[in-house]
């Protein structure tokens, strides 16, 4: 039997899940620093044209506010396709 992991999210996180909502009008699914520095945010792949904008134009403003590199992935179920997502350069 798998055992559940539970996710704690700190304060910084949330705040930072909270503006990106804000900023693009799409639901955060997560939210972490990779290992390059970016800040990465996860949101349903049907929701990746809004949430980028129009030319970029969300990724843009997240960037400039927060002073941070900015990928935007979807969830995909096929680790595969959420892997190719992160190796990707979105944002």
């Amino acid at each position: 039997m798998a055992s559940k992991t539970k996710i704690a999210y700190d304060n910084q996180l949330m705040k930072l899940i909270t503006f990106f909502e804000a900023i693009t009008k799409v639901a955060a699914k997560d939210c972490f620093f990779d290992s390059n520095g970016f800040l990465v945010f996860v949101v349903n792949p049907e929701s990746l044209g809004v949430a980028f904008g129009k030319n970029g134009s969300n990724v843009k403003r997240l960037a400039s506010a927060l002073k941070k590199s900015i990928k935007i992935v979807g969830l995909h179920a096929a680790l595969a396709l959420f892997v190719q997502g992160l190796i990707k350069p979105f944002g």
